[in-house]
């Protein structure tokens, strides 16, 4: 078994780790990373429409929004993110956190994050501010919004940067 990298440090502040046996896209199989979020790393406040998400943390702690609320989790502790539940994650120490997510099912979840990696590699996306980084990231979104939906920001604010930044030439 061999892993692949999805390196996101740029953009979303983590680094993970899949074993390259696994689909990036799969219907009914869970897609496990083995993943670490570096300080200041941090999503979107989103979820997921069909697929159920769990974190295991081996080491360090994140910050975990759901159920309205943010709560710190500790290594050796878990959490269930359930389908279309609310939530976002943020690692607001001064260590990085290692730890395991695992999307079930996996739909195109690691697609995405591949994807979002490349654009990365390009130049195209080097963080989630900027007008640059949110045209790229609001069409790379939307393509992946059967796996993933923006509450934080709106799906229609994401709509309206992913078309403007086409009308500018910015294309994924």
């Amino acid at each position: 078994m061999k892993n692949q990298t999805i390196d996101l440090k740029q953009v979303l502040g983590l680094v993970a780790e899949y074993d390259e046996d696994q689909q990036l896209i799969s219907p009914d199989k869970p897609f496990i990373v083995k993943a670490t979020f570096y300080p200041g790393a941090a999503s979107n406040i989103h979820r997921h429409p069909y697929q159920d998400e769990y974190y295991k943390i081996h080491e360090g702690e994140l910050e975990l929004y759901l159920d309205g609320k943010w709560r710190t989790l500790k290594a050796g502790e878990e959490a269930h993110i359930p389908t279309n539940a609310v939530h976002g994650f943020k690692n607001t120490s001064s260590q990085p956190t290692y730890l395991t997510n695992i999307h079930t099912p996996g739909l195109n979840f690691g697609a995405s994050l591949v994807a979002m990696a490349k654009l990365a590699k390009e130049g195209k996306v080097n963080g989630t501010k900027g007008f640059k980084n949110l045209f790229y990231l609001s069409q790379h979104a939307l393509n992946y919004k059967d796996t993933i939906l923006s509450v934080k920001p709106p799906e229609f604010v994401l709509n309206v940067m992913a078309k403007l930044g086409a009308l500018l030439g910015y294309r994924i």
